[in-house]
């Protein structure tokens, strides 16, 4: 198998996102449209419905490391060829580049904390 079910309903819901991202980012100078999409583990949406919709510049998923400074310099290329530039995410990437600074709690991408909370809400 392939594919796990609501893969491409998935795929589909994704590119209506990524196709208003682009329209909002391409209507103004130096516009960026920025997606965020399911995908902690796996970038598979993510990478899917940026290619099936041919808008996307750049495409950030948890299976390819990335430094923030290759990131931006591709940004900036793209302002200066295009005038826009739309990014998609998935949920899980960049966990390693985004960490807040002298921090001693564990912070997912979205800086939630990464313990469950449910359990300090049971012992209070």
């Amino acid at each position: 198998m392939d594919r796990t079910f609501g893969f491409e309903k998935g795929v589909e819901l994704a590119q209506t996102a990524i196709n208003a991202a682009h329209e909002e980012a391409r209507s103004a100078l130096n516009g960026i449209g920025i997606v965020k999409l399911m995908g902690r583990e796996s970038g598979y949406i993510a990478l899917h419905s940026s290619m099936a919709s041919g808008n996307v510049d750049v495409v950030v998923i948890p299976e390819v490391k990335f430094k923030m400074e290759g990131l931006v310099e591709h940004v900036l290329h793209k302002f200066n060829s295009s005038r826009h530039c739309v990014i998609v995410v998935a949920d899980g990437a960049g966990q390693d580049v985004c960490t807040p600074p002298n921090s001693s709690k564990q912070f997912d991408v979205s800086f939630t904390e990464s313990k469950a909370i449910v359990p300090s809400l049971i012992d209070n």
